[in-house]
């Protein structure tokens, strides 16, 4: 979506600051994408030629030099979000055009930095020479392709190895995103993970983010092995305050549960095609026993959990209608 980057007209020392939208500088429609490869990659010069003629008093010499800059790739991006930050608003506005269209039509790599810089420039912490003038066009830009913007990280998310899931009605069942549904959780596992911890900038770009599992292993008596590091668990929550981060072991049972007065989970749901209802549990069953210890909450029954890994079975004992019913559970992977 391509809006007009300024909605007034400005003034500046010579002549009308631009106001053409970044589809007008192309012939419909515009490039699928804004970089070839065989086409030749603008020298350290030519970039800086073509921003000074971004302020040419000749309004035709300023569109040539947007649209160049706009196909020029990757090393574009540093020298344009540099002019952005500029005191002169006809280059500033023009930079952030151009960094629009990279981020729009550029390949994966070059969006991304694209879409960098206008998180940079959308940074109300900082005092630009261009002012909140472009501050606001720059989060005008992110705001109105949020969907793309998250779409990309989560993505990112599922090519470093992470699941990426929502929850949907009441029966705590674990769905696939989609596109008009926020992501409710991120899971990191230990056997699929390869990010590393400047990867996860793509899970602090998820907004709408509710939930975060963390993998971990419990190794010995109160000792693990993470997906990541609880420092890169703590950067994630100052990102994203919402969000609730949950650690959890590397084997998936498929339960949510209550504690009752005495002893016992009760099973609250008990999710379909899951662990625990291929082995016969059932919503409202009251779990006593898992491998062997007493359960005495749903936090203990995590941990119990916590130290097991995919394809382990474990003996369960549970209580129904007032029935001591034995159950022996295959664990399954996060998935």
């Amino acid at each position: 979506m391509i809006r007009f980057v300024l909605n007034t007209v400005v003034f500046s020392s010579c002549f009308l600051v631009n106001t053409t939208p970044v589809s007008k500088l192309w012939a419909d429609p515009p490039p699928v994408v804004a970089e070839k490869s065989d086409r030749p990659s603008l020298t350290e010069r030519q970039i800086e030629t073509l921003i000074q003629d971004l302020s040419s008093p000749k309004f035709a010499r300023r569109q040539a030099a947007t649209k160049t800059l706009a196909t020029g790739g990757a090393n574009v991006v540093d020298p344009v979000l540099k002019a952005a930050k500029t005191h002169e608003l006809e280059v500033a506005t023009r930079a952030v055009q151009i960094l629009e269209f990279l981020f729009l039509y550029g390949i994966p790599e070059t969006s991304m930095e694209a879409q960098v810089a206008l998180e940079e420039l959308a940074d109300r912490t900082k005092r630009f020479h261009s002012g909140t003038v472009i501050q606001k066009e720059a989060n005008d830009v992110l705001a109105l392709n949020y969907h793309l913007r998250e779409e990309r990280a989560l993505a990112a998310i599922r090519r470093l190895g992470g699941i990426v899931r929502y929850r949907e009605g009441l029966d705590g069942n674990l769905q696939n995103v989609t596109r008009n549904q926020p992501p409710e959780i991120v899971i990191l596992t230990l056997q699929k993970w390869k990010g590393k911890s400047e990867d996860l900038q793509y899970i602090k770009r998820l907004d709408r983010l509710q939930q975060l599992y963390v993998i971990r292993k419990e190794v010995g008596d109160m000792e693990y092995v993470n997906a990541i590091s609880e420092d890169d668990v703590a950067e994630i929550q100052k990102a994203l305050p919402q969000v609730d981060v949950s650690w959890r072991g590397p084997a998936f049972l498929g339960v949510s549960g209550v504690a009752l007065p005495g002893r016992g989970c009760e099973l609250s749901t008990v999710s379909p095609n899951q662990a625990a209802a291929k082995a016969g549990l059932r919503k409202n069953d009251l779990l006593l026993k898992f491998d062997g210890q007493d359960v005495d909450n749903f936090e203990q029954l995590v941990r119990l959990i916590g130290r097991h890994d995919p394809g382990d079975k474990i003996a369960a004992t549970a209580l129904r209608n007032n029935q001591l019913l034995e159950f022996e559970i295959t664990l399954e992977g996060w998935k």
